[in-house]
């Protein structure tokens, strides 16, 4: 992604999918709560714990029929609004684009994002949870590519081309963060 697209979730992101199913008491799917009959809109609740750079603002998008809703969270969790219209005998699709906020002129350590459960409410007050297991994660690096300055004479130059990533807190365990305990750069110590 050029770092123009950064501010953009559809261009860069990790994904969650989330499929909600409605049940009865008994357990039973129910096939007529959609659009058209019973289904209501409902908070979707994503419960989080991050390693790494905590201080970091969870972003988070949903594109539905080239809508992009969005928000920001820097809490352990974020609601999300599934409404209505999503069901279909019962059930409801959500994708969901997760990133941190980045900005082109700040740099960022690395960050694990694990999705610890996901929690429904609908209008009703009707609920529901489901836990995740622990490898439900995602690993988010701000990185570069970097070439040192290169000085000579002529139409062509050999020249190395690095990818780095900024990692200037790196007293992270190297087996979660692995990419960010690779070779130093050439020219500063934090990438």
């Amino acid at each position: 992604t050029n770092a123009n697209g950064l501010e953009n979730l559809t261009d860069m992101y990790a994904e969650l999918n989330a499929t909600i199913k409605a049940y009865n008491v008994s357990g039973v799917q129910l096939k007529n709560y959609d659009s058209r009959f019973y289904a209501k809109d409902i908070d979707l609740v994503v419960r989080y714990s991050k390693i790494g750079n905590t201080t970091n603002i969870l972003k988070w998008a949903d594109k539905i029929d080239g809508d992009v809703h969005n928000g920001e969270s820097s809490n352990d969790n974020f609601t999300f609004d599934l409404k209505r219209t999503r069901f279909s005998s019962g059930e409801a699709n959500a994708t969901i684009y997760i990133n941190f906020a980045r900005d082109k002129t700040t740099a960022k350590d690395p960050m694990r994002l694990t999705i610890v459960d996901l929690n429904v409410t609908d209008s009703d007050g009707i609920s529901g949870s489901s836990s995740t297991s622990s490898d439900k994660s995602a690993d988010f690096y701000y990185g570069r590519l970097h070439t040192p300055n290169y000085y000579g004479t002529g139409k062509e130059h050999k020249i190395r081309v690095y990818h780095e990533i900024y990692c200037k807190n790196c007293n992270i365990p190297t087996d979660i963060f692995k990419y960010a305990h690779a070779k130093e750069s050439e020219d500063n110590i934090n990438w």
